[in-house]
């Protein structure tokens, strides 16, 4: 789903800060649940395991200088770079249930030749 890839995004993101030296970070994110789910990181959902990685992600950051907040933007605002964002959110998706497909078709192919 397109929060999931939303969330594998900033999770990406918190990874790539941690390389960085400690400063202030925002995360923008044009996916209102995306935002939801790591606020209520703690019911069970889902996206638990990657919004508690996000949120372990976090608080290493935290521990080690940076800050960090996030920030949710409108889709289709014109801000730059956002358009662009979605549009290759979409390619991976899509990518992803075509390698999906074809794994499951040669899995259900082997099984049932066996």
């Amino acid at each position: 789903t397109s929060r999931a890839a939303e969330l594998v995004a900033i999770r990406e993101a918190m990874r790539f800060m941690s390389t960085e030296p400690a400063r202030k970070w925002t995360i923008l994110c044009d996916a209102k649940a995306a935002l939801q789910t790591i606020d209520g990181f703690m019911r069970q959902g889902s996206y638990h395991t990657l919004s508690i990685e996000i949120a372990e992600l976090l608080g290493i950051a935290t521990k080690n200088g940076h800050h960090v907040t996030f920030q949710w933007i409108p889709a289709y605002c014109g801000i730059m770079g956002n358009e662009e964002a979605d549009a290759e959110l979409k390619r991976a998706l899509n990518s992803a249930r075509k390698w999906a497909s074809h794994f499951l078709d040669r899995i259900l192919t082997s099984y049932f030749d066996a």
